[in-house]
């Protein structure tokens, strides 16, 4: 498989070890596991991500699925995830590329199709999964292969892209891509209350406050809010603040009671709780758990 030898060689750098690895093409990062891991919270999306060898599970709220080599998963949306890599050996290890997505490139792509694909209302949130094309592989294989001469990437990276872009649209997930991308002033209401608790976790906020900047009514809004994110206003300013208790604990080396004031808790047990329950771990041994291939904030 030309992915496989990419792959192998996008890792040639990294000295055989297990790891989360940028290259210089924008937004892709290749992933290398030699062992399992137990599941981890990251920040995913929008993003696409093909398994490579070896296979993972992914949770977003209640919503989870399984892929394995030879699949594709695309979500177009910023949502906490879990991350499981539940086929790896130091014989075979797990490998994968994550690409971050362009939704201005997409939304142009499917305005541009003479047939757009149907773009439903509702629905709930989905894990979109589906078998890797020969016209896929080859867009990632050119785009790998393009790194190697700067000036051919910087020409070429874009229309890549464009055709990255076009295969989705148009392949058996591509409605489902194409209300996930969608422009609708539902989804860009939604957008703005997320980008709110994304970068004001800490902050409390009621149902009716972010329903009121969505410009709904509060029960509307619970329900639209689920079906693109897959969890509750809650469930998610949750996530978002464990996620960064994490990051504080394992970077700045915070205390528990620190860090748990610091991302929003009052009660410093019951974001042990929380964490615990996220993590499966208690936050001051989780801290000093070794991490191995844990993940970053990129897709892989």
């Amino acid at each position: 498989m030309a992915l496989k030898e990419i792959t192998t060689g996008l890792l040639q750098d990294s000295g055989g070890v297990d790891g989360f690895f940028p290259t210089s093409i924008p937004g892709l990062t290749v992933m290398r596991s030699s062992v399992q891991i137990r599941p981890q919270c990251m920040t995913f999306g929008p993003a696409f991500c093909l398994i490579v060898q070896g296979g993972k599970e992914m949770a977003v709220g209640e919503t989870h699925a399984a892929f394995r080599e030879g699949q594709s998963l695309v979500i177009a949306s910023e949502v906490p995830t879990a991350v499981h890599i539940t086929e790896a050996t130091a014989e075979r290890p797990y490998l994968g590329i994550g690409l971050q997505l362009d939704l201005a490139i997409l939304r142009e792509v499917a305005e541009r199709l003479p047939q757009p694909p149907a773009a439903p209302s509702g629905g709930d949130f989905e894990l979109l999964i589906d078998a890797i094309s020969e016209p896929i592989e080859s867009c990632i294989v050119r785009l790998v292969r393009a790194a190697g001469r700067p000036h051919a990437l910087a020409i070429l990276y874009p229309s890549i892209m464009r055709e990255l872009a076009y295969w989705l649209l148009t392949g058996p997930n591509g409605d489902k891509i194409a209300r996930q991308i969608s422009g609708s002033a539902t989804l860009q209401r939604i957008a703005r209350v997320v980008r709110l608790l994304r970068e004001k976790f800490a902050q409390p906020f009621k149902i009716d406050q972010l329903a009121e900047l969505a410009n709904m009514s509060p029960s509307s809004f619970f329900q639209h809010f689920k079906s693109v994110t897959a969890m509750t206003p809650l469930q998610f300013q949750k996530q978002i603040r464990l996620l960064e208790a994490r990051r504080l604990l394992t970077a700045s080396r915070l205390s528990v009671a620190e860090a748990a004031n610091r991302v929003g808790y009052e009660s410093a047990s019951q974001f042990s709780r929380e964490y615990s329950r996220m993590f499966r771990l208690p936050p001051a041994r989780d801290a000093s758990y070794p991490r191995g291939a844990a993940p970053s904030q990129r897709a892989g």
